[in-house]
């Protein structure tokens, strides 16, 4: 949700300090998964002011298990049939969280109509890559990123 609300951090250390994107701060390596050096500390995450409707639904296994199988999180400025901003973050289907460029484009240009949430939808899946799961067949994941972006564009046209 915070990639979502364009948050940033900032990682401090005897040299200095220094904020980037939180959605940078994320690499796609299970290793090395943050781009914070060893002689780094996380001191602060800056939230910018709240202007957005936004939305965070998440897909687990079962009710109250705290692992996901997908999260979804949303924010949109503007109005449903021309947004100024969209922003799409999916977690917990990659080693980091992704940013849905390809869907935000299309409702840029389309907005949350009908036509447009579904092609977002779709699109979702080009912005993810592979797709893979120690839970979960590949297919099973597909269908399931493709009702949860859905379903909380849904959501965010209702607000």
């Amino acid at each position: 949700m915070l990639i979502a609300l364009d948050a940033g951090v900032r990682l401090a250390s005897s040299s200095g300090t220094r904020e980037i994107a939180l959605a940078d701060f994320y690499l796609n390596d299970g290793a090395e998964h943050t781009v914070r050096q060893a002689d780094e500390v996380l001191v602060a995450v800056t939230i910018p002011p709240a202007r957005a409707r936004t939305v965070f639904a998440k897909m687990a296994q079962r009710v109250g298990l705290d692992f996901a199988t997908a999260t979804i999180a949303g924010a949109v400025t503007g109005d449903d049939a021309q947004p100024d901003s969209v922003r799409l973050v999916m977690g917990s289907v990659a080693p980091m969280p992704v940013m849905l460029h390809q869907s935000a484009a299309i409702l840029l240009e389309s907005g949350l109509t009908d036509a447009g949430i579904e092609a977002a939808a779709l699109a979702g899946r080009q912005d993810l890559g592979e797709v893979t799961n120690l839970y979960t067949p590949s297919g099973y994941k597909r269908r399931l990123i493709r009702a949860l972006i859905r379903q909380a564009l849904e959501r965010l046209r209702a607000q």
